[in-house]
Parts: C-alpha cells; structure tokens; sequence
C-alpha cells in the first residue's frame, strides 16, 4: 500500500531530522559558550528552519498514517 510505504519514508526523514536538530543543537551550545556569537545566530536560524521542517513532517505523517491504517480497519 503506497499510504504505508509513504509514512515509513516520512519516519525514515525524520530520524534523520532529528539527528539533524541535534548536531546543531549541540553547535549552537558550543558556538555560545565559546563567544562565537554570530555563528550561534546562525546557527539557531537553520535549527529553526529544521524544527519547522520536521514539524512538517509530523503534519504529513499524521494525515498518512491514519490513511495507512484505513484498510487495516475496514478489514475487520
């Protein structure tokens, strides 16, 4: 079913997605307390955008997992 298939890719995405969130996480911890605050800054704007992106994600699965599981209850 495509509906499983597209909400295992979005789970897939994000584990990457967090991952992602948090390596810059971590980088911006760094970058502050190492005085570097212009990459600190920076680096907050692109752990924003990959929040929202995630939270994107979340969106789309919500709607593709109970597509997914449609079948599944119409079967019982």
């Amino acid at each position: 079913e495509a509906h499983v298939r597209d909400a295992a890719i979005i789970a897939a995405l994000q584990r990457v997605e967090h991952d992602e969130i948090a390596g810059y996480g971590c980088a911006r911890t760094w970058s502050t307390l190492l005085g570097f605050t212009t990459a600190a800054t920076e680096l907050l704007k692109t752990l924003t955008e990959e929040r929202r992106f995630d939270e994107s994600l979340t969106r789309i699965a919500e709607t593709l997992n109970k597509s997914a599981l449609e079948p599944a209850a119409s079967a019982r």
